[in-house]
């Protein structure tokens, strides 16, 4: 028996307080784990993490990840405290417990969608709604979701998986690319899109208004890279 343990908290804004997300993320992976290991036939649990366990709030100007880093909690947002707690938390019971654990961590899930919405597609809704009149120059890291539903299915069975993190990153794209794509798509559609650049400038000046425009500020100049070598070679063999 496997069990793949996906849920947890993902607004579009970022609480105020850090527990409206941390405290429902760590618990509901407690009672997941704690309710397979009462099982007794549970063989292995797949837990969807992300990048921002990695990632998140480090603020190294160049840095390559791989899956030996974690973020700290301390300087993190709600949402990249909640999915570090919770994965550790994870790890944790793992070590006393009947079963393998893999944990997997993906970059900014874009692709095809279930239901009518998700926070992860908010950002392509924003672009084709108009709401960014210019666009910041940051570079996003970015995975196929087909592909992250793939790696589930496929860590329940490869062995090399248990007792793993797994990052799953396909490729980086400026966000003015990701705005041409969805432009050269749907502007014959009467979609008016931006494509223009935000100066640096005005990006300096928005970031004293607005935390959202601070923190992609703080990322401008920044060059970091993932470690793609462990999903390459333990999926190469399925």
């Amino acid at each position: 028996t496997y069990v793949i343990h996906v849920a947890s908290p993902f607004p579009e804004v970022q609480p105020t307080r850090s527990d409206v997300l941390v405290t429902p993320a760590v618990d509901g992976t407690r009672r997941v784990l704690e309710a397979c290991q009462k099982s007794g036939t549970v063989q292995r649990v797949i837990i969807t993490s992300s990048i921002a366990a990695i990632s998140g709030g480090i603020e190294e100007r160049d840095r390559h990840y791989t899956e030996e880093d974690w973020s700290s909690p301390k300087s993190c947002d709600p949402y990249c405290m909640s999915k570090v707690l919770a994965e550790k938390t994870a790890w944790e019971i793992a070590e006393t417990a009947n079963f393998e654990l893999v944990a997997i961590n993906p970059t900014m899930c874009l692709g095809p969608i279930l239901i009518g919405e998700c926070t992860s597609m908010q950002l392509i809704k924003r672009i084709l709604e108009g709401g960014y009149p210019m666009l910041p120059k940051i570079r996003i890291p970015t995975v196929d979701v087909r592909d992250v539903a793939d790696a589930h299915i496929s860590a329940m069975t490869a062995t090399e998986a248990a007792g793993k993190r797994i990052i799953l990153h396909s490729k980086d794209l400026w966000l003015r690319e990701i705005a041409q794509n969805i432009h050269d798509t749907f502007h014959d559609q009467g979609y008016k899109i931006s494509i223009h650049d935000m100066p640096d400038w005005a990006l300096s000046l928005a970031a004293k208004l607005s935390k959202s425009a601070r923190f992609i500020s703080s990322t401008i100049g920044r060059d970091f890279t993932y470690d793609t070598s462990r999903v390459s070679a333990i999926f190469r063999q399925i």
